[in-house]
């Protein structure tokens, strides 16, 4: 998989239109379709801002190769994203979050138990 297809491969596991991948790494809309189709050359400065903006990991992004998100990265990813929810749905995923680890308790004590 070549970097084109990898950047588009991230905005898309991002759920963000190019216009919004766009924005938060300080490109135009135009530029980045020119990028994810291969025709325009990806400048050093942008491959840094993607890395740095979204923390994606640097060497997934230039090579293929590791991880897209190293665990740092993904917590990274995780609070950048829970920080654009509005606050209705933050208090939504922290319940979630906490019902789960409470099923994970539950589960892990009967596993102990046997």
């Amino acid at each position: 998989m070549a970097v084109n297809e990898r950047i588009k491969k991230l905005r898309k596991s991002l759920g963000l239109t190019q216009v919004e991948f766009g924005h938060k790494v300080g490109i135009k809309q135009g530029q980045l379709t020119g990028i994810e189709r291969g025709k325009t050359v990806i400048t050093e400065k942008t491959i840094k801002a993607i890395s740095s903006v979204l923390s994606v990991s640097e060497n997934w992004l230039r090579t293929g190769e590791g991880e897209m998100y190293s665990r740092e990265d993904s917590h990274n990813k995780v609070i950048c994203l829970f920080s654009e929810l509005n606050p209705e749905h933050q208090i939504f995923i922290l319940t979630t979050i906490e019902n789960l680890l409470e099923i994970q308790r539950k589960t892990q004590l009967r596993r102990d138990n046997k």
